[in-house]
């Protein structure tokens, strides 16, 4: 949990828990964290403090932090930073991910999204490359449209992975992406 002297309060859970405050510390002070309610808070009262509810083995993490979020939810708090009411924040499932693909292959298809990248963005995101898999497995794609696609990530991750960096808890962690 993570709590602001006027009584705010986030919940959440990891089983790296150091790991875990870091990232919403770091996307906080460079003022982009994906929760705009979280952000608001920290933007007026600073870094807030981070507090451990309760230690568990790793396979009942969501569920005890479902637990926390139904009672918290049930009791109406409005000091409660939390947007999503089920536990485990980014996993959406497999409907979210087909969704949001078949969003962003929209979204990449409008001529006027596509006057907004610059030409080395669209030249690179044309580029083929290789994702080489932690079992040996290699897989040679044309385009990291295609690829996102496939994985149900955005083209951003892609990208980032291509670059050499690598985004924490993703599915694709230990994969090795290179431009071919």
């Amino acid at each position: 949990m993570i709590s602001w002297p006027k009584g705010h309060y986030y919940i959440g859970s990891s089983v790296d828990l150091d790991r875990r405050w870091k990232q919403h510390r770091s996307y906080l002070r460079l003022d982009k964290h994906c929760n705009p309610h979280m952000q608001a808070v920290f933007n007026k009262y600073g870094p807030g403090r981070f507090e451990v509810l309760e230690l568990c083995p790793p396979e009942d993490v969501q569920d005890i932090e479902q637990e926390h979020l139904d009672r918290e939810f049930s009791e109406g708090s409005e000091l409660l930073l939390n947007i999503m009411r089920e536990a485990g924040g980014g996993n959406y499932g497999e409907e979210w991910r087909k969704n949001n693909a078949a969003a962003n292959r929209k979204k990449a298809a409008d001529p006027e999204h596509i006057k907004t990248h610059t030409a080395a963005t669209r030249r690179a995101c044309a580029k083929p490359f290789r994702v080489t898999f932690p079992d040996g497995r290699v897989e040679e794609w044309p385009s990291i449209p295609e690829a996102s696609e496939l994985y149900g990530i955005c083209y951003a991750s892609v990208s980032r992975y291509l670059n050499g960096k690598r985004i924490p808890g993703n599915h694709l962690r230990g994969c090795k992406f290179e431009y071919i």
